[in-house]
């Protein structure tokens, strides 16, 4: 009796396939570990040379360095490697000019305020140029920001300008040499890693209805396995704009490749619903229609993951056709009852979810080829090019949107500019990147991620505090 066997089958899994897994293309693993080594590749480098040129004493130079890093790892985000590259490069002349022109107006404290405005304005004003403008516009910002906070004495202006140099060279190696950016490959993992995820949805629903597990848990179980594959699918369509290239992926395929990848998504989330809905009515249905279904769902199951696993063996469509077509005629001469329609809703997502894996799989194994009949696809914006410009102006002044986000912006940092030299705090500079990151995104995002912010406000102090007694005990 299938009913007292809650044995699940156990699949191996490699270490890379686990990690893809939970990490769709090991792409925030990766880009992690590179920022961590980078940042203690230019303390160690710089460090170093300070102690055997130094001796070690004198002020902590190489932070400065640590610092330039970590502004160009968190702010230089361009998707396509070159475009990153030259972004990487360019980045290091306004943030060594940001820095130095902020500490040597150190002394005409409203100035420095005037300036550190308008680039909070910039920031968000250079964004409709594209990527690369807003980009050197945020690190231009956050370089003013550090020297206003920092005044650097010109002596030191050559070795900060050295930190510099070393930190876009370290950065330089482990983003392109050490650790490849390398988006293709890791949209290549994220493909395998959703048919993993699948492959893993399915298996929990055969064996949730082998070991008869109560309806809540498991539809929770399974909420939880279709979240995963949710954010796998996100996580590659984050990954095409930087694969769109003639060498690379064509955007006609990447469309039918998000196409499939929804509507397999779609299919599993039909599943879902349906099996989570047979698990309350399996004392009502025969046990020789119950094996069916287990032998059926087993069979995708070891489809999936031989899809998963790059063995290519794709006969999906087949394996759910059958599976329908079994499902149909099991229930000949079967009396009518609740679960007929939970079994046959369980054969159609069975079915779309399979067609879709299948199509999904034959557009992924041809990744290298480039069709030559592939149609061009026309921009909506040229076909309604005409009837844009019949449109009449609305009368009185449009502002780009850029440049409402600036002006909010600069009413913000100047409202905490004033409310913090009111109060006579002791460090009133602290108070004006605060109110900037808060406005830095759109009203909902802000909401959104509020309890993040809060969070990770809280932990970095607590951090920072830790660290600072680790260091002074050190001292002693």
């Amino acid at each position: 009796m299938i009913r007292n066997n809650p044995i699940a089958k156990k699949r191996p899994m490699t270490l890379w396939l686990w990690f893809s897994a939970n990490d769709p293309g090991f792409i925030r693993l990766i880009s992690a570990g590179r920022a961590s080594l980078a940042v203690l590749s230019i303390w160690l480098v710089l460090h170093t040379a300070w102690q055997l040129l130094y001796g070690g004493a004198g002020p902590p130079i190489p932070l400065l360095g640590v610092f330039s890093g970590l502004i160009f790892l968190l702010f230089i985000i361009d998707l396509k490697p070159l475009d990153r590259k030259i972004s990487l490069l360019l980045a290091s002349i306004p943030l060594a000019a940001a820095v130095i022109l902020a500490s040597f107006l150190s002394e005409n404290f409203w100035l420095d305020n005037l300036i550190l405005l308008v680039l909070f304005f910039f920031t968000y004003f250079f964004r409709r140029y594209g990527a690369r403008a807003g980009e050197m516009a945020l690190i231009t910002t956050v370089g003013f920001y550090i020297g206003f906070l920092l005044h650097l004495p010109q002596v030191v202006y050559p070795l900060f300008l050295v930190c510099v140099g070393v930190s876009v060279l370290v950065v330089y190696l482990w983003e392109f040499v050490i650790i490849p950016y390398d988006p293709e490959r890791s949209l290549r993992r994220g493909v395998n890693a959703f048919y993993h995820n699948v492959a893993v949805t399915v298996a929990a629903t055969r064996q949730g209805l082998m070991s008869r597990q109560e309806a809540t848990q498991y539809g929770k179980k399974l909420q939880r396995q279709f979240k995963q594959v949710h954010q796998n699918r996100r996580v590659i369509e984050g990954l095409f704009s930087a694969t769109v290239l003639p060498s690379l992926w064509s955007q006609n395929r990447l469309t039918r490749l998000q196409e499939e990848m929804f509507k397999t998504e779609r299919g599993l989330e039909l599943l879902i619903e349906a099996v989570t809905q047979l698990s309350q009515q399996l004392k009502e249905m025969p046990d020789d229609v119950l094996q069916l279904l287990m032998e059926g769902l087993e069979k995708v199951e070891d489809e999936l993951w031989n899809v998963a696993s790059g063995k290519g063996q794709a006969q999906l469509t087949e394996i759910g056709d059958n599976l329908q077509a079994k499902l149909k005629s099991s229930l000949n001469e079967k009396p009518t009852a609740e679960w007929v329609a939970s079994l046959l809703r369980i054969g159609i997502a069975s079915r779309q979810l399979t067609q879709s894996v299948a199509q999904l799989h034959t557009i992924e194994i041809a990744w290298n080829e480039r069709p030559l009949d592939e149609p061009v696809m026309k921009s909506p914006a040229a076909s309604q090019g005409m009837s844009l410009k019949t449109q009449r102006k609305k009368p009185g002044i449009a502002l780009h949107p850029t440049t409402i986000l600036g002006i909010q912006a600069v009413l913000a940092t100047g409202l905490a500019m004033l409310a913090a030299y009111l109060l006579n705090f002791d460090k009133p500079n602290l108070v004006y990147w605060t109110a900037f990151v808060v406005i830095a995104g759109s009203t909902g995002e802000s909401l959104r991620r509020i309890t993040m912010r809060v969070i990770g406000v809280i932990a970095g102090t607590v951090i920072g505090v830790l660290l600072a007694v680790v260091f002074q005990i050190i001292s002693f």
